[in-house]
């Protein structure tokens, strides 16, 4: 490896600077026969990258920068790597083939599909049919086999179901419900199907992809390359600040804007990282006996497209304001 090249672990900024010095410094150490050794390089280069992560310890806002941009851009290192291990799970049946497979199982059509996603952000589906059928536990049997899913379970019940509210007490009819789960191929399948004794019918059921050993590691993955870049970007550009008021402005729009998607990226991060995969409810990332702090609450849910909105803006604002800040 030639001189030069170990400059490259260095800034560009330092290059400038202090470049000519330390290639003069090893070719006159090559001259003298102390060429420099494995050891020497290593140190070299590691010198290089403390000098990429170093910002400036005397100014706060750089420092809070840097660390809002680490952890706005780790939150999003761990989204992106979770969806990467979800590429590796089995794909969902296609919207027509969950239609075919909703009449086959009903006997009715309108069937309703909506796509959502599991505790562990993994890709899930739901549909759903309301209309007048017969109550057959064997025709669920024959459908499910007929599309290759392998039936593990199958429960038949008496229930009543309540056609008046404004009545005391309300008033019911009796109905009859099958409750059934399948596996195909790295596939669950969940529903029920519900007949009241007057013909009318609806049924649900959700198919989710099953975890993949690939999640968790490559969420990992994600979280800390994007630590890493966030603060590696901002040490870059705190290498060159100019005088500017703006840069406090600029700073609280930062903070402002990333709270949402972050919070958000570290509540799904977390849920990813405690999810049971034992667990048979999708819904559910981990039990009442877990805990999790309050700032992460489950409750909280945003609209997809905020989170990286939000998080553009704030990387935006924190180069802004490193660039001005002093």
């Amino acid at each position: 490896m030639s001189h030069r090249r170990l400059l490259w672990a260095y800034p560009a900024a330092y290059r400038r600077r202090y470049g000519t010095e330390i290639i003069t410094l090893l070719l006159e150490m090559a001259e003298d026969g102390r060429r420099p050794g494995r050891r020497e390089k290593l140190d070299l280069v590691l010198c290089g990258l403390r000098q990429r992560f170093r910002v400036p310890w005397r100014r706060p806002l750089a420092l809070l920068g840097a660390a809002l941009a680490a952890l706005a851009l780790g939150a999003a290192g761990a989204v992106a790597g979770t969806w990467t291990g979800w590429q590796t799970a089995t794909d969902l049946p296609s919207q027509q083939q969950i239609r075919g497979l909703s009449e086959d199982l009903s006997g009715m059509g309108g069937t309703s599909i909506e796509p959502w996603s599991t505790a562990m952000s993994g890709p899930a589906v739901s549909a759903g049919a309301n209309g007048q059928n017969s109550y057959s536990p064997q025709r669920i049997r024959d459908a499910l086999a007929a599309a290759g899913w392998h039936v593990t379970s199958l429960t038949e019940s008496d229930s009543r179901f309540v056609t008046d509210f404004t009545t005391v007490p309300w008033t019911t009819i009796p109905a009859r419900t099958v409750t059934f789960r399948a596996a195909k191929d790295g596939l669950v399948l969940a529903g029920s199907s519900n007949t009241q004794a007057d013909g009318r019918a609806a049924q649900g059921f959700d198919i989710w992809a099953e975890h993949t050993a690939a999640v968790r590691p490559l969420t990992i993955t994600g979280l800390v390359l994007g630590l890493l870049a966030g603060w590696l970007l901002a040490a870059a550009l705190a290498a060159r600040p100019r005088r500017g008021r703006t840069s406090a402005v600029l700073t609280v729009t930062a903070i402002a804007a990333a709270s949402v998607p972050v919070v958000e990226a570290y509540r799904a991060t977390w849920h990813v990282m405690i999810y049971k995969t034992s667990n048979p409810n999708p819904y559910v990332a981990y039990t009442t006996g877990d805990w999790i702090p309050a700032a992460l609450n489950p409750e909280l849910t945003v609209p997809v497209w905020v989170m990286p909105a939000c998080a553009l803006v704030s990387v935006l604002a924190v180069a802004a304001g490193l660039r001005v800040s002093r």
